[in-house]
């Protein structure tokens, strides 16, 4: 055997599974690799396994077909030879002409071979020549579809037009008479050149019952051939192969049948003096047996792993073999006669996995593969994929070819069936299900396995549902979802968890089954499977099949039906849709299937639904579902409001932060919810409220800043003088003050506040709260025991909502300071936190020791009442059940805890040294704070430049900021936020950086973004809201599936508190290059292991307190004359927004009363997003007048019929307008 040397390194010219697989069989040989990829490709397996990975230029589209930049990365890393697999290149006789030019091995035939090959009807010929039978058809290629219709009626019907130089089951049709060949000729023709860049055509006789199979040969070039005997393919969709076997079952029991397709393809192939692998392809007629050639493929084949199965052979190794023979004096492998193998042993069964929808046609099905667990088994598993690899819509949807061998063919499918059972594959749809229904079929099992198969022997049926449309917003939640997760990740869940409840009681469920939340309106669905469902929540449009279905009961959905959520209709904006059994197909992440739309994770591959998903359900029993009904009285339903009332309980920061009248126009406002309201936040609009600081200290600029601590679900939450409620899809920390906060009884309500209604809070005690959530749960069990018994649903009594309102101190208790303790708050934060700080809103690491110290305590306690804590610079936020947990016992247990807790001044804690790449004022921030200056607001102290504007606020330069990060080590005080965000601080406390937040705040900073704001700073792991000054970027830490082997499995947040950050200054091209290495899992975090020691900090401290005081008193002046500069240009800006609505409704006010004109209206509460017409524009039937953005969903609005056929006059809102219902979009006149 020649060496290896010869072909070493090699370039893997592919992608995808075949990719890995010619990786595995070079490093087995010990030949170098390197791997090619695309952007899109980034997390693909190949890119990790090769040796090394280059990037390619050429996009995601063309990457892989970009020859000339492949040869030069070939000539930059001394490439000996190139190994294309199949597809892209593989067949590409310039590029292997080029290759050897280039002087390396072309691994594969030779370009002449391939061209003979490669066009059809010329390989006709050769195989004529060759004595091997053909498919009666045309011998030349077809002029015209004269010539064509005339070429059919002389072979006989029905024909298959195809491709010359077709290949992959593209560029072929069926036709069974003259008007059909007719009809696709020019078809075929256009098709062939476009995907060929060849338009000749050539017809065959179709055979219907035929059957596909194909024989293995590989050649030396010397003129001797071998073959592996045939595999069978018969059972394709779209002309393309779907499950493969080896051997042919057909071929089994047709006498001397085998050696005839061998010695046919065997002299084929040395008749030209073949070299390498190939597959000689065959059409047998299935009646009788009769065999004829279809075309040569001139490449490795997909389905070749079932041939090394059953012959224990590495046809790949052999590729390498033969290539490295060629390379040296040998010239091609030496007595390859003597390794003809006699037969198969035992059988081996393939199928091809694909992500792709079955009941779509077949449609390709790219997205997010969220879950993947392959099954323990004798399975051979060729793949690209892992759990988290998103499936690009650029490239071929195979995900993996899964092979099963056995001593029979019945055993391997088994074999097969139970992996697929067993093994979990979840993301988009893939053709799992199908594939093992046609193993299960009598069918498949007897045989029958032509190429018609699909079509007249099987019909899939699915336990599923065909999503025909989404919807605005419609997506899964489950409950608890991830109730005292935290670290960056939300709590999610049900925004209105009493309706949720109630479906999945109507239809038998658990009440944490996971189900449907849809905002606004809901999907289209086809039930493709029987099944129980019921909707809940507000009066919405149901349709079954076009019969109008009631909320509130459940009903039966035939298999075939479409089931259609139309518009919600008066108040309220969500409904659920419970199915019975709920969606087993939906994978958990971090132990839910809920769906956190502000982090684009859970649920159905991260996002809302969309047409086109295929969403599995639970196998119903159809006697059951005739006489399974509920129906929930409607004396009992909730009421849905436009004024609601909601409960809240004061804090945690009232007192202290607002002054009386402040306090006071927080409970005596009636506040208007805006556009803005989602699951991540809910904006209200209303008077600013008097705060009773000036400024917020250290914590910022603004007197609404405070040092970061863990946010209160439910609290309302003051960035600047914005107020937003955090509902379940909040932040888990920030530094904007909470003055109460929504108790836990009332989420139901906040989760159907809509956009232009009003809220008013209604302050109550603690056990009024606790009451409140009560009666809720017992309501909700009384429900689901009714429904247990005949006739106990009318037993129930409507769920009495009425608490006393009580304004109690947010302050529960006040612990004066000691010689070893510092002063301590406790503050109540709703009826399911308590937040515990220790200071006077001053950061200090020996605070945030003891933090850390009662954080543990609490943790050894292993109490489940409390369900978690977050810990940030000098807070603690406790999370606990208070109906079983009374806020009064936990006070007591965390008062004795602070007498039991050491002094953390002369602790030791753990830690780690991070160093970071850091790309400084670079162009994607520059372009989030231009976006931000035109859409929201044009001026402002921190605009246009984050750094400069940092570096005035501080009285020093620019590049004093910049060696704050550069030439200082940081330490990580929390890891919150959204997606585990590091918040830092500088150890050195002269160069902290002090800084007000943005005004109102951003609603996206880029991932990988370094911000700053009070004296912290912190690094964005994934795109998210912020207030942060923006400086530039880094890596992140966040991995939502650990691609990267420095990360735990199952872990996605990588920093930990107490570790330490170093930077270093690098350009932004270099920046891109580890955050493409990031995305691939390839990056290297630089650690070392350290201990951070606050006897030795504290001495440090101590020796800079002169220079401290320096400091900060040029702080402190400088940020003075920043914050007059501010309030000017923050009170310009208002108004300026002021006059703007004034001039806009004085000129449609004049507009109106013109009685020549009318308008068309918004029909919401919304903001503008897209004007779809101009003045001029005529308007047409379903016109497309505007896109307005709202609750974070889209909403087209359409003209009605009676403007049809006039002309725009005036368009009078601008995009960025805030609407109302009945607000003029634009004006129309009749066209004389």
């Amino acid at each position: 055997m020649a060496s290896m040397s010869h072909i070493s390194p090699v370039l893997i010219a592919n992608r995808g599974e075949i990719a890995v697989r010619l990786i595995k069989s070079a490093k087995a040989l010990g030949i170098k690799t390197i791997a090619i990829y695309t952007p899109a490709d980034q997390q693909s397996l190949h890119v990790r396994l090769a040796d090394k990975a280059v990037p390619l230029t050429g996009g995601n589209a063309g990457g892989y077909l970009q020859t000339a930049e492949i040869l030069q990365i070939c000539q930059a890393e001394n490439v000996a030879s190139v190994i294309p697999g199949y597809g892209f290149l593989s067949e590409n006789t310039d590029f292997a002409e080029d290759v050897v030019k280039a002087g390396m091995t072309w691994i594969g035939p030779s370009s002449d071979t391939i061209k003979s090959f490669g066009i059809k009807h010329t390989s006709r010929i050769l195989a004529e020549e060759a004595g091997v039978p053909i498919v009666p058809g045309t011998k030349d290629l077809l002029k015209s579809a004269q010539e064509a219709r005339q070429a059919a009626e002389a072979i006989g019907f029905p024909v298959i037009l195809k491709a010359t130089a077709g290949g992959g089951g593209m560029g072929l049709q069926v036709c069974n008479n003259s008007d059909e060949v007719q009809h696709y000729f020019e078809t075929i023709v256009s098709r062939g050149q476009t995907l060929f860049k060849n338009a000749g055509v050539f017809m065959e006789k179709y055979i219907a019952q035929g059957r596909h199979i194909e024989v293995q040969i590989f050649g030396n070039g010397l003129g001797d051939a071998i073959s592996f005997f045939e595999r069978e393919c018969s059972i394709q969709r779209r002309h393309q192969k779907v499950i493969e076997e080896c051997p042919s079952l057909f071929v089994e029991k047709t006498p001397g049948l085998r050696q005839k397709l061998s010695d046919a393809a065997i002299r084929l192939a040395e008749l030209v003096k073949y070299k390498s692998a190939g597959t000689v392809e065959f059409l047998v007629d299935d009646d009788t047996g009769s065999f004829f050639f279809l075309e040569m493929n001139t490449r490795l084949q997909v389905e070749h792993g079932i041939t090394e199965l059953c012959y224990n052979v590495d046809l790949v190794a052999m590729m390498y073999e033969q290539a490295a023979a060629e390379a040296s004096p040998l010239g091609g492998i030496k007595h390859l006669k003597q390794r003809q193998p006699t037969g198969p042993q035992g059988a081996a069964v393939e199928l091809r996995l694909y992500s792709e929808n079955p009941v779509r046609n077949y449609a390709p099905s790219p997205g997010l593969l969220q879950d993947l667990e392959w099954a323990q088994g004798d399975i051979r598993i060729d793949t690209w994929v892992t759990k988290g690899t998103n499936i690009s819509a650029y490239y071929d949807p195979l995900l993996a070819k899964l092979m099963a061998h056995s001593p029979t063919r019945e055993e391997s499918s088994e074999k097969l069936i139970r992996f697929i059972d067993d093994s979990v594959i979840a993301g988009p749809p893939t053709n799992a299900d199908f594939l093992r229904q046609i193993l299960a079929s009598p069918p498949f099992k007897a045989g029958q396995t032509t190429t018609n198969f699909l079509s007249t022997k099987f019909n899939y049926k699915p336990c599923a549902i065909d999503v025909i449309s989404g919807g605005p917003l419609t997506h899964i939640q489950d409950l608890p979802a991830w109730f005292g997760v935290r670290n960056g990740v939300p709590e999610s869940g049900p925004m209105d968890p009493l309706a949720f409840q109630i479906a999945n009681i109507l239809v038998g469920n658990e009440l944490t089954t996971e189900a449907l939340e849809m905002t606004g309106a809901g999907p289209e669905l086809r039930f493709l499977a029987d099944a129980l469902v019921a909707v809940s929540g507000p009066d919405i449009a149901i349709e079954l099949d076009g019969e109008p279905k009631k909320s509130w009961e459940s009903f039966a959905v035939k298999a075939g039906q479409r089931l259609s959520l139309g518009k919600i209709r008066g108040n309220g904006c969500r409904a659920y849709l419970a199915v019975s059994g709920g969606f087993p197909s939906v994978p958990k992440f971090i132990g839910s299937k809920s769906n956190a739309i502000a982090c684009n994770f859970g649920g159905y591959q991260g996002r809302r639904l969309a047409a086109g998903d295929l969403i599995f359900i639970k196998e119903q029993d159809v006697s059951r579902l005739s006489r399974f009904t509920r129906a929930f009285p409607s004396d009992l339903l909730p009421k849905y409001e436009s004024d609601w009332e909601i409960y809240c309980v004061p804090g945690p920061h009232d007192v202290g932060f607002l002054t009386n009248s402040g306090i006071e126009t927080l409970y005596n406002t009636k506040w208007k919810v805006s556009h803005n309201a989602s699951r991540s936040g809910i904006a209200i609009v209303g008077p600013t409220p008097e705060f009773s600081r000036q400024d917020g200290g250290e914590g910022g600029g603004h007197p609404s800043n405070v040092l970061e601590y863990g946010y209160p679900l439910g609290a309302v939450n003051w960035a600047g003088d914005a107020a937003n409620i955090l509902p379940l899809e909040g932040p888990d920390m920030g530094g904007f003050i909470s003055t109460n906060t929504v108790v836990r009884a009332d989420f139901w309500r906040l989760g159907q506040v809509s956009p232009g209604n009003t809220v008013t809070f209604k302050p109550i005690s603690f056990d009024s709260a606790i009451e409140l959530r009560k009666r809720t749960m017992d309501f909700i069990s009384a429900i689901s025991e009714a429904f247990k018994r005949p006739g106990g649903i009318k037993d129930l009594r409507p769920l009495d909502w009425v608490v006393p309102s009580d304004h109690v101190s947010a302050v529960i208790k006040e612990i004066d300071e000691t010689d070893s303790r510092p002063p301590t708050t406790y503050r109540q934060a709703g009826d399911t936190y308590i937040l515990v700080e220790y200071g006077q809103q001053k950061s200090s690491l020996n605070l945030r020791g003891r933090v850390e110290l009662l954080a543990n305590e609490i943790e050894s306690w292993k109490d489940d009442r409390i369900s978690g804590c977050v810990a940030t610079h000098i807070n603690l936020l406790v999370q606990f059940d208070g109906t079983r947990l009374h806020q009064s016992e936990l006070m007591e247990k965390l008062i004795k805890a602070e007498q039991r807790i050491p002094d953390a001044s002369q602790a030791k804690l753990p830690s780690r040294i991070i160093r970071l790449p850091l790309v400084w004022d670079d162009s994607v921030t520059k372009k989030y704070i231009q976006d931000y200056t035109e859409a929201v607001r044009p001026s402002a102290v921190y605009l246009p430049s984050n750094i400069d504007f940092v570096a005035r606020n501080n009285g020093i330069t620019a590049q004093d900021v910049l060696d704050t990060f550069i030439k200082a080590r940081w330490i990580c005080v929390s890891v919150c936020f959204y997606t585990a965000v590091p918040c830092i601080i500088n150890l050195d406390p002269r160069k902290q950086l002090r800084c007000p937040k943005w005004n109102p705040p951003r609603t996206a900073t880029p991932e990988g973004c370094v911000g700053v704001g009070g004296i912290s700073a912190c690094l964005y792991n994934s795109l998210s809201p912020g207030g942060f000054q923006m400086m530039g970027r880094s890596i992140p830490g966040w991995d939502f599936f650990s691609h990267n082997k420095q990360y735990l499995r199952n872990k996605p947040a990588f920093f930990r508190t107490f570790d330490q950050f170093e930077f270093y200054q690098v350009s932004e091209e270099e920046y891109n290059g580890f955050l493409n290495d990031f995305h691939a899992g390839q990056f290297t975090y630089d650690i070392q292991p350290a201990e951070f020691d606050m006897k030795e900090y504290n001495q440090f401290l101590d020796s800079i307190q002169d220079d401290l005081v320096q400091v900060r008193k040029r702080q402190d002046e400088a940020a003075a004359v920043l914050a007059k500069e501010e309030a000017s240009l923050l009170a310009a800006w208002k108004a300026s927004k002021a006059a703007m609505v004034t001039s806009v409704t004085d000129d449609i006010e004049k507009l109106k009363a013109d009685p020549k004109l009318s308008y068309i209206a918004s029909p919401m509460n919304a903001n503008v997003w897209k004007l779809q017409v101009k003045e001029g524009d005529i308007i047409q039937k379903n016109h497309l007048i505007t896109i307005l953005e709202a609750m974070k969903m889209e909403i087209s609005v359409f003209s009605e019929d009676e403007f049809i056929g006039t002309r725009v006059t005036k368009v009078v809102q601008k995009p960025g307008s805030i609407v109302s219902p009945g607000d003029p979009i634009c004006f129309v006149e009749e066209v004389q």
